[in-house]
């Protein structure tokens, strides 16, 4: 017994864009779940941070149950 569920179209949506600033900053925006998405990353050497703040819905439609998430990534990348 399968039930199939019914939500909005517009949580399967996903777009963004990204803009880059000397090889050293990077600006995003971006549309998701129905919300919008903003974030930047700052490239210094061998260390990569990186911001952004974005909404998940967690309800069937946009607007129904939404959480606000904050992210902040600190990466060293080094090749090999």
């Amino acid at each position: 017994n399968v039930m199939l569920e019914e939500k909005s179209l517009l949580l399967l949506l996903h777009l963004g864009v990204e803009a880059s600033l000397f090889d050293i900053v990077k600006i995003r925006g971006g549309f998701a779940e129905g919300y919008f998405s903003v974030g930047m990353g700052i490239n210094i050497l061998f260390l990569d941070l990186n911001l952004a703040f974005f909404t998940q819905e967690n309800g069937d439609s946009p607007g129904d149950v939404p959480s606000n998430t904050s992210l902040i990534e600190l990466a060293v990348r080094m090749k090999l």
